[in-house]
């Protein structure tokens, strides 16, 4: 009910947010219903996060994939050797399979296993990112392409939610990563994959710093997103 409160007073609000929310009043309720999500996210996430990864290992291991841990639970495993304090969902990555149909068959492998499927993003025909809801966690899942040998990239597709829980002001942004190849780790008593080299690839990510905690991490500052044409995105809520 809190995220759903502030996804729609801010497409309310539009423009007039930052205004808005400088208020002292506001502030500080925008605040405290922030630190409540947050807290009941990351609570969800130290009780699951152990069962997703191995999950995740039987994805791999009986489907033949090579699925990596991502972005900020990536930067868990390089910084602590364990989920970030202050993180809030999962993320893993794979390659685009040249089959669609094996997408399916991962969807349909992780629903077997109480993964419900909630979003897709697409551009421009391409599945970019697929999303689901376990125990009531965020997980996700990108889908990068092969650039060439050393390089894979995607499209970030971003959005906010209007009162009827409809996406609207729908931004994309192509962006590239460094990665060569992946090796198997053990991360929190599970197998998983990461790139094998993760600090070139967290940079990407977090710039220079990236071992110094940030919880203020504004993603719109980095110059590795480039924002592209939005008319081939789509969010597909499920």
């Amino acid at each position: 009910m809190l995220r759903w409160l502030k996804s729609t007073m801010a497409h309310l609000l539009g423009d007039k947010k930052d205004k808005v929310l400088k208020l002292p009043v506001i502030n500080k309720l925008n605040h405290l219903a922030n630190k409540k999500i947050d807290g009941d996210r990351q609570k969800l996430l130290k009780e699951n996060a152990h069962q997703i990864l191995k999950e995740f290992e039987e994805v791999n291991n009986q489907l033949g994939h090579k699925i990596w841990i991502e972005a900020g639970t990536l930067l868990g495993y390089v910084r602590e050797g364990a989920i970030l304090a202050h993180d809030i969902d999962m993320d893993f990555a794979m390659l685009n399979p040249k089959d669609a149909s094996e997408l399916d068959r991962i969807i349909e492998f992780l629903a077997e296993r109480n993964f419900v499927l909630n979003r897709k993003l697409v551009y421009k025909g391409d599945v970019k990112e697929i999303s689901f809801s376990y125990n009531g966690l965020n997980v996700d899942i990108i889908l990068f392409e092969r650039v060439n040998e050393k390089v894979i990239s995607t499209t970030m597709i971003w959005y906010g939610m209007n009162a009827l829980n409809k996406p609207v002001d729908i931004e994309a942004f192509y962006y590239e990563l460094p990665m060569e190849e992946l090796e198997q780790v053990s991360f929190m008593d599970a197998t998983t994959y990461v790139p094998t080299n993760p600090v070139d690839y967290l940079k990407g990510y977090y710039g220079e710093d990236y071992l110094i905690p940030n919880t203020n991490y504004d993603w719109r500052q980095n110059p590795i997103y480039v924002p592209v044409d939005t008319a081939g995105a789509t969010v597909e809520l499920i």
